[in-house]
């Protein structure tokens, strides 16, 4: 008797702890308009996508075309990356043979990346990011 009421105390517990107070939903961030451009070395980025990414919400991903994008982006810090694509070769365990994506961007300004732009409410945001 002593274990299903050790799995029942446990059960409520969890039941308890995971039952969250509902007004301290996350705040929605207000969005507006970012534009810029996107360089590497030194000529425009042909096609990729910019992501513009504050910290506990999801990312804003904005396409890049002939070197320009246009969007809107969560006011605040906003961590940027920035990806193009390529296909390489498809998966060994895909049956279709499909390419996979390959990213054509340093991963110094994607996944390990530590430019920023401040996108504010109260003034135009246009960012340019050039790529070595």
């Amino acid at each position: 008797m002593f274990r299903p009421l050790s799995l029942f105390s446990v059960l409520m517990i969890g039941a308890i702890l995971g039952c969250g107070d509902s007004s301290k939903e996350r705040k929605k961030l207000e969005e507006v308009a970012v534009k810029g451009a996107v360089t590497i070395k030194d000529k425009p980025l042909a096609d990729g996508e910019i992501y513009f990414i504050v910290s506990g919400y999801a990312p804003t991903i904005i396409p890049v075309r002939n070197g320009e994008y246009t969007g809107t982006a969560k006011v605040g810090t906003n961590r940027v990356e920035i990806r193009s694509w390529k296909d390489g070769p498809p998966l060994s365990t895909d049956p279709t043979n499909k390419p996979t994506k390959l990213n054509t961007i340093p991963q110094e300004f994607n996944d390990a990346s530590k430019l920023t732009a401040e996108v504010s409410s109260k003034a135009e945001n246009t960012f340019s990011f050039k790529i070595p």
